[in-house]
C-alpha cells in the first residue's frame, strides 16, 4: 500500500518527532510505501528542522507544500490545489494526517480532486478532537480512521461520528532496545553513591510544571530519608528562578543535580540512573513520551492524576498515583526509597508495560491493521 503522511510543521516539536519516526518505522517494515508531505517553510533564524529530520530518517518527501504549523489562509488554497493534483494522479491509497492544518488541507484537496481515499488522523492530545467548528466539520466530512492516545478520546470520536469512524488506541513507540534496563547507568557520572535513592525529573523549567510543589515535597521527604537525591533533566529560561534559587533557599543544594539537556545515549543512561521518575504535569507532548521512555528503562513512575497520567500508570503495580498535595507526594517519595524491593518490582512491571504498549513492532502492526481495514472496505483511489 502507498501512504502519504502529512505534517504541518517546520519545527521539530509537538507531534513532529513521533509522526515522522512512526512513518519511518512503517516504511522500514516493508508493508507500506511511505512518503511525507512536510512544510517547506523555515524560521527567520532557523532551518526547516522537520525537512532535515525527514532526510535523516530516509523518508521520501512530497515537494511544493507550505503547510504552516498554524492555519494560514494565504497558504491554504495553494496547498489544497497542489495536494489535489497529487491525489488525482492516483498514486496513494491513503492519507495520514497529524495536525489540524494538514487534516483540513487533505480533506479539501480530496473534495477538489473528486477522489475517495481514506483519510486517517492521529490525535496526540489525550482529550482528542476539540469542539471547534473546523474539527467538527472534519469529523463529519473528512475522516475515516483515527488513532487516539486513550479510550476517553476514542469514545468522543465515536459519539461525534455515530461510530462511522474506525478508531484505535495507539501511543507513539519508544526505543526499547536503546533503553534496555540492563545497559549501564550514569550514577557515577552524577556523583551519586550506591546508598542514594535517585528521584528523577524530566521536564521543561516552566511554572505550570509545579516545580514549587516538587521542591517542597522533596524537602519534606528528605526529613524521613536523608539519602534521597533529585536529578533533573531539562532546560528552560526559568531554571534559575523556578529551580536553582528556591532549592538554595530550602537548603537542597547538596541533594539536587541539574543535568541540563541530554540526547541519545546520555539521555538513555540518565533515565536508567533514576530509581523512580516523578511526573507531576504533562507538558506539550500529550502522550508523555518522557514518562513512557522511563518506563521502558525499567523505572517506576510517581505521578499525579492529571490528564492521561492515570492511563499510563497503574498505581501499586508499575508506579504510584497521588494527589497534588505536598504531604502525600512526600510520603510517596519516602515510601519508594524505603521499600526498594517493591520499587524494583514496579520498575520491572513498567518495562513490561512498555514492551506491551510502546514497542515499535506493536506500533507498526496496530497502524497497519487500521490501514488494511479501511482499504479492504473499498476506500482506495488507486489499484
Amino acid at each position: 500500500m502507498k501512504v502519504l503522511h502529512l505534517l504541518a510543521s517546520w519545527k521539530w516539536t509537538g507531534p513532529a518527532e513521533p509522526a515522522l519516526e512512526g512513518a519511518a518505522l512503517l516504511a522500514r517494515s516493508g508493508e507500506a510505501r511511505v512518503a511525507a508531505g512536510i512544510s517547506s517553510l523555515e524560521g527567520r533564524d532557523q532551518e526547516n528542522q522537520v525537512e532535515k529530520e525527514a532526510r535523516r530518517l530516509g523518508l521520501a518527501t512530497l515537494e511544493g507544500l507550505k503547510l504552516p504549523r498554524h492555519l494560514n489562509l494565504g497558504h491554504l488554497p495553494g496547498d489544497v490545489r497542489r495536494l489535489a493534483a497529487v491525489l488525482g494522479e492516483g498514486g496513494f491509497h491513503l492519507v495520514h494526517c497529524h495536525t489540524l492544518v494538514d487534516h483540513l488541507t487533505a480533506a479539501l484537496a480530496r473534495l477538489l480532486a473528486g477522489v475517495h481515499l481514506p483519510l486517517v488522523r492521529t490525535w496526540y492530545d489525550p482529550e482528542g478532537p476539540s469542539g471547534s467548528f473546523r474539527e467538527s466539520w472534519l469529523l463529519r466530512a473528512g475522516l475515516e480512521g483515527a488513532f487516539l492516545p486513550r479510550e476517553e478520546a476514542a469514545r468522543k470520536v465515536a459519539g461525534k461520528t455515530g461510530g462511522r469512524v474506525e478508531t484505535r488506541i495507539l501511543l507513539p513507540p519508544v526505543d526499547l532496545e536503546g533503553l534496555d534496563p540492563s545497559l549501564p547507568d550514569l550514577r557515577h557520572a552524577y556523583c551519586c553513591g550506591k546508598e542514594d535513592f535517585i528521584l528523577g525529573v524530566v521536564a521543561r523549567m516552566q511554572p505550570h510544571r509545579r516545580w514549587d510543589l516538587l521542591l517542597r515535597a522533596f524537602r519534606r521527604a528528605l526529613w524521613k530519608v536523608p539519602t534521597l537525591k533529585l536529578l533533573v533533566l531539562g532546560r528552560g529560561p526559568g531554571w534559575e528562578e523556578l529551580v536553582y534559587r528556591p532549592a538554595l533557599e530550602m537548603g537542597l543544594e547538596d541533594r539536587l543535580v541539574l543535568a541540563g539537556y541530554r540526547r541519545g545515549a546520555e539521555f538513555a543512561g540518565t533515565l536508567r540512573t533514576f530509581d523512580a521518575l516523578v511526573f507531576l504535569v504533562p507538558g506539550s507532548d500529550g502522550t508523555c513520551r518522557a514518562l513512557r521512555q522511563a518506563q521502558a528503562a525499567g523505572v517506576p513512575v510517581l505521578a499525579t492524576r492529571r490528564g492521561i497520567l492515570p492511563d499510563l500508570v497503574e498505581s501499586g503495580r508499575d508506579g504510584l498515583l497521588v494527589e497534588e498535595k505536598e504531604e502525600e507526594l512526600a510520603r510517596a517519595m519516602a515510601d519508594l526509597a524505603l521499600q526498594r524491593e517493591r520499587t524494583r518490582a514496579m520498575g520491572a512491571a513498567a518495562r513490561e508495560r512498555a514492551e506491551r504498549d510502546y514497542a515499535p513492532g506493536v506500533f507498526v502492526e496496530r497502524t497497519l491493521d487500521l490501514y488494511r481495514s479501511l482499504l479492504e472496505g473499498g476506500g482506495s483511489c488507486a489499484g
